[in-house]
């Protein structure tokens, strides 16, 4: 912890952030449905790779909106950086939705 003891900011706690963003079209937080690649922190700027689940998907702007309301509400975090990549995919999605999707090691 700093001295004014604020939590120094870690991918745990931005992964936790954005575990409160959920894909309304299927229901499951953005982590767990594979849709988060990598959280990157230097100092105050976050960087977060992570995609949709269709191309055109109509809920990204609403997801993309979340996340970026998720990650600035933590202290610590003065710039916030998203890249998108590819989609992911009807399979992904049925994995993540019967529990069979591939977590990131911790």
């Amino acid at each position: 912890m700093s001295e004014d003891s604020t939590p120094t900011l870690t991918e745990e706690i931005v992964q936790d952030a954005l575990r409160k963003v959920k894909d309304p079209e299927a229901g499951i937080n953005i982590v767990d449905l594979g849709l988060i690649y990598d959280v990157a922190i230097d100092q105050a700027k976050v960087d977060v790779k992570m995609t949709l689940t269709s191309p055109g998907c109509p809920a990204g702007p609403q997801i993309m909106g979340d996340t970026d309301e998720a990650v600035r509400a933590l202290d610590g975090v003065g710039e916030l950086r998203r890249w998108q990549r590819e989609v992911v995919g009807d399979a992904a999605i049925l994995a993540a939705v019967a529990g069979t999707a591939p977590q990131k090691p911790k």
